[in-house]
């Protein structure tokens, strides 16, 4: 998108910034890498991936919407779901292997020796019911894209309320029963998302994306990002705090502030806290991209194909450590996060080239036609 169609850099860039945030906490935790993208400690990059998705996700179902129809918008999120799970299931595979063949990933993921039959890995993938560290929210967005045709469907109505009730009532009972809702580590391991509550996240996102251009202009204002990048900057003073001052488990109003912002079942602090965050970084980063749009772009490679770096992520963390185990809060571990996230560029400017290539050749072909007619 540009302002109103096209792509709108500064969403790019901060796609790109949530995906190095994701790169330093996957490879290099505890590095001073990590620190710096992670000072807020109640907002990290996977909050920003999975709200930026929603948001992103919104705007194209409604952009196909008013240019073909419901049901191409809705195909068209059915598609990337079907993406994504195929992607999902080829992670649990290549875990797999990782943990029958190497005994440093045996330690965090499921291989042969976890298993008593063949066919139960094979069902468990198929059933998202395994859901490799740091490879999580691919199965969740296998449940956020089957759901996205709902959504599509409820606000091509004007029926706001059918999408925000079902999405907060989801969220309070993900919140009071949480092993109802938290995703399986492997069959029988729980681990750390709670899709009922996340989803909140990704439904809240998607409903700014629809009404975008309504928004749009009152971040844009100074007073507004300064105020909500000021705010974000209090909350992460306190979150610094509470961790550093009173790092022990607490009752009382210490039990209640970590219940608001916990990062696995998402609290309510969190979440309020991510649209703070994203939305601060947009009013902050349009001016940056209008004033330095080539930087925007370049750097904006990676938020423009976010999701192709995560699987890149992915597949890094599952097959590294099998030949390099390494300190992760060493200078080498910070190298590396450098390293898978110029592979990462790489990969984008050879996507980008294929399909700038396709594009040329398809409007030639189609000029060529349309000089014979």
């Amino acid at each position: 998108m540009t302002k109103t169609a096209g792509r709108d850099p500064a969403i790019d860039v901060i796609r790109a910034l949530c995906i190095v945030s994701m790169t330093f906490a996957h490879v290099a935790y505890g590095s001073p890498a990590y620190r710096a993208t992670h000072g807020l400690l109640w907002f990290d990059g996977a909050m920003g991936f999975v709200l930026l998705s929603g948001f992103v996700v919104a705007i194209v179902q409604r952009r196909t919407l008013e240019r073909v129809d419901l049901g191409a918008a809705q195909a068209k999120a059915l598609r990337r779901g079907r993406l994504v799970y195929l992607a999902h299931v080829g992670i649990c595979a290549l875990a797999f292997v990782a943990a029958s063949l190497s005994v440093a990933q045996s330690v965090d993921y499921a291989g042969v020796d976890d298993f008593t039959s063949w066919w139960e890995p094979i069902v468990a993938a198929l059933t998202l019911q395994i859901n490799p560290r740091n490879a999580s929210i691919l199965s969740l967005y296998v449940i956020l894209l089957l759901l996205t045709p709902l959504a599509t469907w409820a606000l091509a109505r004007g029926r706001t309320m059918l999408l925000a009730v079902p999405a907060a009532g989801l969220f309070v009972l993900g919140t009071l029963l949480p092993g109802l809702f938290t995703l399986p580590r492997v069959p029988g391991i729980p681990g750390l998302i709670n899709w009922a509550t996340w989803q909140t996240l990704y439904f809240a996102a998607f409903l700014a994306g629809w009404h975008w251009t309504r928004i749009r202009g009152a971040l844009l204002r100074p007073a507004v990002w300064i105020s909500l990048l000021g705010a974000a900057i209090l909350v992460g003073a306190l979150a610094q705090a509470r961790v550093r001052l009173w790092p022990a488990e607490g009752d009382g109003f210490f039990a209640m502030l970590d219940a608001l912002f916990d990062d696995g079942t998402l609290g309510v602090g969190t979440i309020a806290l991510a649209f703070t965050v994203v939305a601060g970084l947009y009013g902050a980063l349009s001016p940056f991209a209008e004033r330095w749009p080539r930087l925007a772009a370049e750097v904006g490679r990676v938020g423009r194909r976010s999701l192709d770096c995560y699987i890149i992520l992915c597949i890094l963390v599952l097959v590294v450590p099998a030949f390099w185990q390494y300190e992760t809060r060493s200078l080498a571990a910070m190298v590396y996060g450098a390293g898978v996230l110029t592979l990462m560029y790489g990969w984008c400017r050879v996507r980008d080239a294929r399909q700038h290539r396709r594009l040329s050749a398809a409007a030639s072909a189609s000029g060529h036609a349309s000089a014979t007619i």
